[in-house]
């Protein structure tokens, strides 16, 4: 009879190639441990399944070798019956724990692959994967354990063979070993055909570009090595089991064995290497272990070093601005806060969480900007469509220019206005009352310009800067049309209304002032309180060259809120106004009818690792022009806390930190735009909770709001 292998033995081949194969077996443990560890500080479930892998594949290849010693690669005739017991026993042993050092590895991918997803079914397939390669151990090790008849079961050579089913019977007849060995082949191709089906389904769901995909699909892709092997042992196990030299027959099959437990081991690695496991967690997958403590534990090297500069640079300028006898500046002070290019740099070796934001409004989409930034994995859920955005005009001032221009906004090219001069005028007879803003008080004062634009342009410049491709960080992925129902502040995750679960590292509740996040974090809901004594704004845009082409509206250019309403009701309202300013107002041809709704600061804005922002933290009447620019700034201070964040406990101490920092602020501005400015006793009384004596401002201030 022949072989493929030369001469009179196959020793050699089988010494050599099952050493290889452990070596190489060790070597992509050692580097996936290695990494774990270095990233991480407490190895997960899956890390100790491929441990345990590697524990049988070395045992397996120490029996192969002490068969080899008895005389297993030789000519069976060779060989004398007490060192064929030997060879025989050792073989056994070995393909026992073959099994076991297989289904390890199977079980190593399939945890992993549960682990990449924060969705419910994706888990539940991959919890039933786990069960079915449980099932094949069972089956493949019992089989292979009582196919012979006790005492000596490893006697496979001898014809003492059975069935399992004669086992039970307590038999002693031979049965066709060749389909024994067929059988628990086809079924490993089968697990592991399972394992790539729940592989292309992950790597297919993933909502990004087609480039991404096929990176996601290079960690997967490696893994069809391990049924081909198994294809080419198919067409070995027939030679290498009906044959009288099994001795030397045999060790094909053997050979092929080791290559195939060999790259199950490291297949189920590959996928573990850092630039890897980066990629993914950046790429919006949930990378954790069996125990949710240990979601987003990231423990990069220099962690501490950028966590020390974070705290020192950025989070103890953030506060309200001081007050005098005579003014209360609002905007925060130039050298309050700075955004560099040097910070988001610092940003790329941050850990990156995965954020879950509620919400695509301005507020969310400035905490998805600064939370891209500073290296985060960012999902924004939005309920619209966002195809029929509306809006009239909103005041950017200088505390939030200040930073959209250091990210990259460019005002011009997104139609803002820069503010030359803000006067308070008499509505009746259009005198100037008195001059509020000039044009280089903004930047004296703050240093930065007031800018007004359109809400639609400003909308769409945040949209721009969180999903444009060359920016830094990773692009946030946008899901329209998702309805949430449910919020958990603990694990953190959000339920959409189809009943799907998502699991984040971190959820920002940014849904508006009818915000439902409200309640997760309080317990119960806050409604907005009712527009009350007619208090509602109308809002309207005129086109700059209708107001020029008119002589007596000239003047103008020198210097449910989406319900629409008729001119002359508005023009009905201001009927006793000057005649010149009703002239501008009839030149508006679609005015919308805003509700001015506003609550009472809340008592707090952070539970678990769920934070709110914007008009779901703190909404505001219009006075003071700085509604959405607390919605920014919430963005910007999120992005700056949770730089370099790493574990949940961490997490969760770093969104209180931001409850801290915006709660005091926000409030203070929310009582300063909702309380009347005839009342400044009233207001100094609100404003004691939030701020120090000597930030309070004067009663004369006060009056000048």
């Amino acid at each position: 009879m022949g072989s493929r292998f030369s001469g009179d033995t196959n020793d050699p081949a089988v010494n050599v190639t099952t050493w290889l194969f452990m070596i190489i077996m060790v070597f992509s443990v050692i580097t996936r441990i290695g990494t774990k560890l270095h990233l991480f500080k407490r190895l997960m479930l899956d890390d100790l399944f491929i441990l345990a892998s590697l524990v049988f594949g070395i045992a397996q290849a120490i029996t192969i070798s002490v068969a080899v010693g008895f005389g297993y690669g030789d000519h069976y005739v060779t060989i004398s019956s007490t060192r064929l017991d030997q060879v025989m026993e050792s073989i056994y042993a070995g393909s026992l724990l073959y099994i076991l050092s297989l289904t390890c590895s199977k079980l190593s991918l399939a945890v992993f692959i549960r682990n990449l997803t924060p969705i419910a079914k994706d888990k539940r397939v991959a919890l039933l994967v786990e069960a079915l390669i449980g099932i094949w151990a069972v089956i493949a090790l019992f089989g292979s354990a009582f196919q012979c008849a006790l005492p000596r079961t490893w006697d496979v050579w001898n014809g003492k063979c059975f069935s399992v089913i004669q086992a039970i019977l307590i038999a002693t007849t031979c049965i066709l070993q060749l389909a024994w060995r067929y059988f628990v082949a086809f079924s490993n191709i089968v697990t592991d055909f399972l394992l790539l089906v729940q592989a292309v389904v992950l790597v297919s769901a993933i909502q990004t570009t087609t480039r991404r995909r096929l990176i996601f699909a290079a960690i997967f892709l490696p893994r069809l090595s391990v049924p081909i092997a198994i294809v080419v042992q198919l067409t070995a196990i027939k030679k290498g089991t009906q044959t009288e030299d099994p001795t030397f027959e045999m060790c094909e099959t053997t050979i092929i064995e080791g290559l195939i437990q060999c790259l199950s081991v490291v297949t189920a690695c590959w996928g573990q290497l850092k630039p890897f496991m980066s990629w993914m967690r950046s790429s919006g997958l949930k990378l954790a272990g069996s125990d949710d403590s240990l979601t987003g534990v990231y423990k990069m090297s220099n962690r501490s070093q950028n966590q020390s500069t974070m705290r020192s640079r950025k989070m103890k300028t953030l506060r309200l601005g001081s007050s005098s006898n005579n003014s209360f500046s609002l905007p925060m002070r130039r050298d309050q806060i700075v955004v560099t290019q040097e910070w988001d740099v610092n940003s790329q070796s941050s850990q990156a969480n995965i954020i879950l934001i509620v919400g695509a409004g301005i507020a969310g989409l400035s905490a998805a900007i600064s939370l891209r930034r500073a290296g985060h994995s960012v999902h924004i859920y939005e309920r619209s469509a966002m195809n029929n955005e509306v809006g009239a005009a909103i005041n950017v001032p200088p505390n939030a220019t200040r930073f959209l221009v250091a990210w990259g906004l460019d005002p011009v090219r997104w139609n803002f206005v820069r503010a030359r001069r803000v006067n308070l005028m008499d509505p009746f007879t259009l005198e100037p009352i008195r001059v509020l803003i000039r044009e280089d008080t903004p930047r004296a004062v703050s240093g930065s310009d007031l800018y007004y634009a359109h809400r639609v342009d400003l909308h769409n410049a945040l949209k721009w800067m969180a999903s444009r491709d060359d920016g830094p960080g990773v692009p946030v992925v946008l899901h329209l049309g998702a309805s949430i129902i449910d919020y958990n502040p603990v694990k953190p995750s959000i339920t959409l209304s189809g009943g799907q679960e998502i699991s984040g590292d971190v959820v920002v509740g940014a849904d508006g002032i009818h915000s439902t996040a409200t309640e997760a974090i309080l317990g119960e809901r806050s409604q907005p309180m009712p527009p009350v004594h007619h208090n509602f704004c109308y809002r309207f845009l005129i086109p700059s060259s209708a107001l020029e082409v008119d002589p007596e509206t000239r003047f103008w250019n020198e210097g449910d809120w989406q319900a629409t309403i008729d001119i002359s009701r508005v023009l009905a309202k201001f009927s006793d106004f000057s005649p010149k300013l009703l002239k501008v107002i009839s030149k508006a041809t679609d005015v919308k009818r805003w509700p001015l709704l506003y609550r009472y600061p809340l008592p707090a804005w952070c539970k678990g690792r769920m934070v709110l922002a914007g008009d779901a933290a703190h909404p505001m009447l219009p006075h003071l022009g700085q509604g959405g620019a607390q919605g920014l700034e919430d963005g910007l201070v999120l992005g700056i806390v949770l730089h370099g964040a790493s574990d949940p406990a961490e997490i969760e101490k770093r969104l209180q930190i931001y409850a801290v920092i915006r709660h005091k602020r926000a409030s203070a501005i929310q009582i300063l735009s909702n309380v009347g400015q005839d009342q400044p006793e009233i207001v100094r009384n609100s404003l004691r909770q939030y701020l120090n004596e000597d930030e309070m401002p004067s009663k004369q201030a006060l009056a000048t709001i």
